[in-house]
């Protein structure tokens, strides 16, 4: 810093010192850095309220959702999933609903029974437009629900045109006894049972259940078949499907679920 010894003071004739010019330029720069800086915070401050007020919507602001799906095929009602959340937590909730929803679309598509059927056709004798009764059986899981229907009994003549909901056997053990019931236009019931009698039970209870005008007495033939090792499970009718004019037309007019 430079000073003067001249006394060229004020109006008051004291004397003083008088800073050079480069005093002077470093008080400007150093002005001019402030008035900068300060322009440069207040930009700052404007980001950060902006900042803050999205981060204050995604945080603070309810985000509803709902995801519909049929437990099983036939079921009547939708299961939900439905929650509601702040923010970007509620990202997280919607995924872990969305897994769940797609284990049970998962499980759905594994254990739905879209297998085609059609009804038997005997060549013994014309006639392939009989009414049929296909019955769709399956196995119990072990928390007593059904697994996927994989084994068909075929039942001519069925006496329920309209949907009936009560199924013409509660359960087959099924074995490597063969029963073959014979009808009046020498269509046949048959079914494999375990036991003879297990055969003849439940080959009773389909009898009862036929058209009456086709009913020739019930005398079943059961005996066992040449293959020892035939698979001894019980299975459970699951679905029914009627066909009014058996394999004329491949389409079930109706079909029910059972359990």
């Amino acid at each position: 810093m430079t000073y003067s010894d001249s006394g060229g003071g004020g109006d008051d004739g004291n004397t003083g010192w008088v800073p050079s010019c480069d005093v002077c330029y470093l008080l400007n720069s150093i002005k001019s850095t402030v008035e900068s800086n300060q322009a440069r915070l207040s930009t700052m401050q404007t980001t950060l309220d902006n900042m803050i007020t999205v981060f204050n919507a995604n945080f603070n602001t309810d985000f509803p959702w709902l995801y519909e799906i049929k437990e099983k095929c036939d079921s009547k009602s939708n299961k939900q999933y439905i929650g509601t959340a702040k923010g970007i937590p509620a990202l997280v909730l919607q995924n872990r609903d969305i897994v769940k929803l797609l284990k049970d679309i998962q499980h759905s598509t594994c254990t739905n029974d879209n297998g085609p059927v059609v009804p038997e056709w005997w060549q013994l004798r014309a006639g392939a437009d009989r009414p049929q009764l296909v019955v769709l059986c399956a196995e119990k899981n072990p928390d007593d629900t059904l697994k996927s229907a994989k084994y068909v009994v075929t039942i001519p003549h069925y006496q329920h045109s309209d949907p009936h909901n009560f199924p013409p056997f509660t359960r087959l053990e099924k074995g490597s006894y063969q029963g073959v019931l014979t009808l009046k236009d020498n269509s046949k019931v048959i079914i494999y049972g375990k036991t003879i009698q297990e055969t003849r039970n439940v080959l009773y209870n389909i009898y009862q259940e036929i058209d009456t005008a086709y009913r020739d007495g019930f005398y079943p033939k059961v005996g066992p078949i040449g293959n020892p090792d035939f698979l001894e499970i019980t299975v459970y009718p699951k679905y029914g499907k009627y066909f009014p004019s058996g394999v004329t037309k491949t389409v079930p007019l109706w079909t029910v679920a059972y359990g």
